[in-house]
């Protein structure tokens, strides 16, 4: 126990001295303000710390999200390391990252170490194989893809462990455990290591178990198997249901799995250079591993064949169309990179069972070969501390640098070196702190431009700050769960909502349901960002000021641009932004006398709720029916001139009145052209005076002008329906909580009432103290049946399928219990 306890501080006391190094000398908090935020990360994986921290403080419900898409239910994953997060303020954890990836790190490490307890080899090649599982690929690289990733490589080898001690022991208590707590934390990467155990089980009964045993082992494992996925059914079941609901599910079951993985496999040619050298990254960390399983590769036979298939198994899926096809729509997502833990643990546990075997032996040298093992290392030394500290671009220095250490690292094994357990440690530190130094906060040069300005972008420390320090400084009415604000050009990225703790209609998390994104392009906001197929995410950027009134979006704000004094009011006490009040406010509850549904022709559709929500027959947006290059529009009263085309085709320039139209994205880049990255759907051009205007578009000659759709929003029309609507709807006492909403309605005629928040069947009212059914109005809101006079309503949120998953989870914990009260099972 003594030992045990003494090789993990050792291990502990490696990976910390690595990465805070690394952190010292780049700067990286807590030595500096440089940011690890990187990649994937600046999409969505700090956000969730911002979550957690949330959820962990009270301040918001981990089953529903005011902040995102209006109000929808999302899931929270607890993990210790979150706990970190109550060291640190809130504005501090885009910085405070580094220390729990660090902490992650050395938890993967001390895991591994568990792991190799199995087997009888040297305190040292046990050191060494943990601390490499810590400061793999999928650490160093990946962290930023999904950090929620690392914790399942946290606990896959402690599983692993559990799985052969099931197989070989009969003991299934520490698989079962094992894994209902993996799946219970993320239904996603656990679906792949779900995978890879199927695939790893035919392997290991096939080579090792005797015929004879085969039913009573198969059948304990797929019970065991059954009872963690019964047992972890209160976070799965509702976590599946919600993505069942998602457009990416939609996508990616077209056909069935069968059509869907024909699919992946027409995406990317088999021998594709640039997808054979991104695979290649996975490798980091492991070359010493390549190296011995290359040497002892003769030497797997019988029983050990189970490893050298286990081994081929998992390598030759990174050159196969990607599994992951219920979660990217059978696209070729390179699926190792989610779980790139596995690959190093494959690699680790071949490495073990060498050392285990004593397939490679250590000898010394003659005399006359010291001077040219020096020279040699020498060499690699030189190598890699130049590119470190020239800083390279890491994506080209990388894979030339995992090959050149498989190449020496097997030199050694081979060769007959003076201190050749001595030298490979030096190589081994040389290469971990040179990786290490690559890959935390890298540098990428020479990569495409779009990627720069994105990673330019996500990288200034005024962004995350100014973010983070965001809800500080607005005023606090508009603070209210219910109340949104607006990312005008989507600066701070689709879920910037999570970082400023503030509530919006924007989502970036990629499981947006398949009817709010119809719903919100027919709106006039952009629906996607980015790969338009599969990542199913949304910005607020585009839409009209009247649906701003009828969301509930009181607020906006810009960074560099100065918006229309007509229809927006500067608050001058908000420094960090430019931040406007919206002059055009609904209230937050107003009765219907119609109904309208989504429709392709966004004017016409917002024409439609116009007159549901104000009783109205005449129209508030008027379409200019002419088409062509150059248009003279009649202005007359005061109106907002608004403009989208569902053309795919780029439009050059717009002019208005003789001058360009300047389109600003969400990196601040200002340009002409239209569609634009994240400012792809309807353009405010401006108000306008009892005049004309000219209009010219820049486009090519065969451009599909019947597309282009010009409205004029009548101001006048909308001041009147605002006076109307707040005269008409008497709500007051109004309090929304994080998954409640308390109001009271004053009814002159009894009818619906229409709430700005998504219809869910997980959303529970009362009116007056009597359970009320809630209906879906105006194509997927919230409609509250209201009788005459004073209406006093409760709503409360309880996630979908939350109580059946939970009695699952009940009653497959119970069945365990007896079945462990059987001698046979346990």
């Amino acid at each position: 126990m003594k030992q045990y306890v003494k090789d993990n501080c050792i291990i502990t006391g490696i990976i910390c001295a690595f990465i805070l190094s690394v952190y010292a000398i780049k700067g990286i908090y807590p030595f500096g303000n440089e940011l690890m935020i990187w990649g994937d990360m600046t999409d969505q994986g700090i956000h969730y710390l911002y979550r957690a921290y949330d959820v962990l403080t009270g301040a918001v419900s981990p089953h529903f999200a005011w902040y995102l898409s209006g109000g929808i239910p999302l899931g929270y994953s607890f993990t210790p390391f979150h706990l970190l997060l109550l060291l640190t303020e809130r504005e501090n954890i885009y910085q405070f990252v580094s220390i729990i990836i660090l902490a992650r790190m050395v938890a993967m490490a001390l895991a591994m170490y568990i792991f190799t307890c199995r087997y009888q080899v040297d305190r040292i090649w046990k050191i060494i194989c943990s601390v490499l599982y810590g400061l793999g690929s999928c650490a160093l690289i990946y962290h930023q893809i999904d950090y929620v990733m690392l914790d399942i490589a946290v606990l896959f080898p402690i599983l692993m462990a559990g799985f052969y001690s099931l197989l070989e022991k009969r003991k299934p208590l520490l698989y079962i455990a094992v894994l209902a707590l993996s799946i219970a934390h993320n239904i996603y990467v656990s679906y792949m290591v779900l995978l890879y155990l199927f695939s790893a089980s035919i392997l290991y009964f096939y080579f090792k178990i005797p015929r004879e045993e085969f039913c009573e082992r198969c059948s304990k494992l797929v019970l065991s198997t059954l009872l963690a996925i019964g047992i972890s059914a209160f976070r799965w079941l509702p976590s599946l249901y919600g993505l069942s609901n998602s457009s990416r599910m939609e996508t990616g079951t077209q056909g069935g799995l069968s059509g869907t993985y024909l699919r992946a496999m027409e995406t990317i040619s088999f021998f594709d250079l640039e997808h054979f050298i991104a695979c290649v990254f996975f490798f980091l960390g492991s070359s010493l591993f390549l190296a011995s399983i290359s040497s002892s590769w003769k030497h797997l036979k019988g029983a050990l064949l189970y490893h050298r298939f286990q081994l081929l198994l998992i390598c030759l899926a990174m050159f196969i169309p990607g599994t992951e096809l219920l979660w990217h729509g059978g696209s070729r997502t390179l699926w190792p990179v989610r779980f790139a833990f596995i690959l190093n643990f494959v690699l680790i546990e071949v490495f073990l069972v060498i050392m285990h075997n004593r397939f490679l032996s250590f000898t010394q040298c003659q005399e006359r070969e010291k001077t040219s093992s020096l020279i040699i290392a020498a060499i690699i030394g030189l190598v890699g501390l130049t590119a470190c500290f020239m800083q390279f671009p890491t994506t080209n220095v990388t894979p030339a640098w995992i090959v050149l250490m498989m190449i020496f690292y097997r030199y050694i094994l081979k060769g007959k070196l003076p201190y050749q357990k001595q030298v490979l440690i030096s190589v081994l530190i040389l290469d971990t702190i040179c990786s290490a130094f690559l890959w935390i906060a890298p540098v990428f040069r020479d990569t495409e431009s779009s990627q720069d300005d994105a990673l330019a972008l996500a990288k200034t420390h005024s962004f995350w700050s100014a973010a983070a320090k965001f809800r500080h400084e607005i005023p606090p009415n508009l603070l209210e769960p219910a109340v949104r604000i607006r990312d005008y050009y989507s600066y701070f990225g689709p879920n910037y909502a999570m970082v400023t703790n503030t509530s919006s209609i924007s989502n970036g998390t990629g499981t947006v349901p398949k009817y709010m994104i119809h719903y919100y392009n027919s709106l006039g906001y952009v629906d996607v960002v980015g790969n338009t197929e599969h990542m199913d995410q949304m910005t607020d950027t585009g839409g009209t000021v009247f649906t701003d009134a009828l969301l509930n979006i009181r607020a906006v704000f810009t960074v560099n641009t100065l918006l229309d004094s007509n229809l927006y009011e500067l608050d001058k006490s908000v420094s960090i932004v430019h931040f406007y009040q919206n002059r055009f406010v609904f209230p937050f509850g107003i009765e219907l006398h119609g109904e309208a549904m989504p429709k392709d022709n966004v004017f016409a559709f917002q024409n439609e709720l116009f007159r549901a929500i104000s009783g109205r027959s005449d129209e508030l947006i008027h379409e200019h029916e002419e088409k062509g290059k150059r248009l003279e529009i009649p202005v007359h009263g005061q109106n907002e001139l608004y403009f989208y085309s569902d053309s795919k085709d780029k439009i050059r320039s717009i002019s208005i009145n003789g001058e360009n139209f300047i389109i600003t994205n969400g990196a601040l880049l200002d340009g002409t052209e239209y569609p634009r990255s994240l400012n792809c759907r309807v353009v405010d051009l401006g108000t306008f005076k009892n005049e004309t205007v000219i209009l010219e578009l820049d486009t090519d000659d065969d451009y599909d002008f019947s597309q282009v759709h010009i409205g004029l929003l009548d101001l006048g029309t909308m001041s009147e329906t605002m006076a109307q609507l707040n005269e008409k709807n008497k709500n007051s006492e109004l309090e929304t909580g994080s998954d409640f909403v308390n109001l009271k309605h004053i009814s002159s005629d009894g009818g619906t009432l229409f709430l700005p928040i998504w219809y869910s069947k997980g959303w529970k009212c009362e009116v007056n103290g009597k359970d009320c059914a809630l209906s879906s109005v105006l194509g997927g809101w919230i409609g509250i049946p209201m009788g005459q006079g004073q209406n006093t309503i409760k709503m409360k949120f309880r996630p979908d399928a939350h109580w059946p998953s939970v009695y699952l989870s009940l009653a497959s914990l119970l069945v365990g219990l007896c079945l462990f009260k059987i001698k046979q099972f346990n």
